[in-house]
C-alpha cells in the first residue's frame, strides 16, 4: 500500500555523528518503531560508503555527503512503500 499526504505520517530526526559507529542501534530502532521517514543530521558518509550498507529493510537511502573536510552530510530514510521523488539542488550551498 502506498500511502498518500492525508494519512498520518510519522518522522523521526536523529543528530548521529556517523551513522557507521551506530549502525545496530539504528536498524534496531527502525525494527522497534514504526517511522515513515528518518532524518539524519552528520551522518558522515562519504563516496566510499554504499548506501545499502547501513539502510534498513524496507527503506530507500537518499544521501547528501560532505565532500570536503571531516564530518557533516546528511541522510534521508524513507520506507519503500511511500512514494517520493527528488528536488535537486546546487551543489554548494552555505550555512547560515
Amino acid at each position: 500500500a502506498e500511502y498518500s499526504l492525508h494519512e498520518n505520517v510519522a518522522v523521526l530526526k536523529v543528530h548521529a555523528c556517523s551513522i557507521a559507529k551506530k549502525l545496530p542501534d539504528l536498524l534496531s530502532f527502525v525494527a522497534t518503531y514504526s517511522r515513515h521517514v528518518i532524518g539524519i543530521t552528520e551522518s558522515w558518509l562519504y563516496c566510499n560508503i554504499y548506501d545499502f550498507e547501513f539502510t534498513p529493510p524496507r527503506f530507500v537511502a537518499v544521501l547528501k555527503d560532505r565532500t570536503q573536510g571531516i564530518g557533516g552530510g546528511v541522510a534521508l530514510l524513507i520506507r519503500s512503500d511511500i512514494l517520493f521523488s527528488m528536488l535537486h539542488l546546487p551543489t554548494e550551498t552555505e550555512s547560515l
